[in-house]
C-alpha cells in the first residue's frame, strides 16, 4: 500500500490512502491534475515495454609499462632480495597496499598478510610474504 498525498497551488491537498491501480483525475483553481503509481503506460494503456539500460562507453586500457615504461618491476618470494631491495630504497612517497585471505564467520580470527605492494615512480614491488621463510 502506498499513500499518496498531492498539494496543488499550495491551497488544496489531496490525499489517497490507497496505491491507485487507474489514473485519478481531479480539478481544481489551477487545472487538471493526474495522479498515477504503477507501471508506466503508452497512451494507448498498454504497458511500455522494458528497456535494457544503456551500457557505458568502454574504458580505455591502462598498463603502468605504458605509462611509466623504464619502471622497474619486482616480484619477491625471498627474505633476504626483499632485505636487499629495501635497504636501497630512497626515502620518498610510497604508494602501499596490503592482501591477505578474509575471514569469512564471525569470530574467526584473521588470516596473516599473504602480500605487500609497494610502488613509487621508479619501482613497483610485490612482497609475497607468505611464500618468504624466516630463517631464524
Amino acid at each position: 500500500m502506498i499513500p499518496m498525498s498531492i498539494q496543488l497551488n499550495g491551497s488544496h491537498t489531496l490525499h489517497s490512502p490507497q496505491r491507485m491501480a487507474e489514473p485519478s483525475t481531479t480539478t481544481s483553481e489551477v487545472g487538471e491534475v493526474t495522479a498515477v503509481l504503477g507501471a508506466p503506460t503508452q497512451q494507448d494503456g498498454k504497458p511500455v515495454p522494458a528497456q535494457e539500460p544503456k551500457r557505458p562507453e568502454p574504458t580505455i586500457p591502462y598498463s603502468w609499462r605504458t605509462f611509466r615504461p623504464p619502471i622497474n618491476f619486482e616480484y619477491i618470494t625471498d627474505c633476504d632480495r626483499a632485505n636487499e631491495l629495501l635497504a636501497v630504497l630512497e626515502p620518498c612517497v610510497l604508494g602501499f597496499d596490503v592482501e591477505w585471505k578474509p575471514a569469512f564467520l564471525k569470530g574467526q580470527p584473521e588470516n596473516k598478510v599473504a602480500l605487500i605492494q609497494l610502488a613509487n615512480n621508479e619501482v613497483i614491488y610485490l612482497l609475497q610474504v607468505s611464500a618468504m621463510q624466516s630463517k631464524s
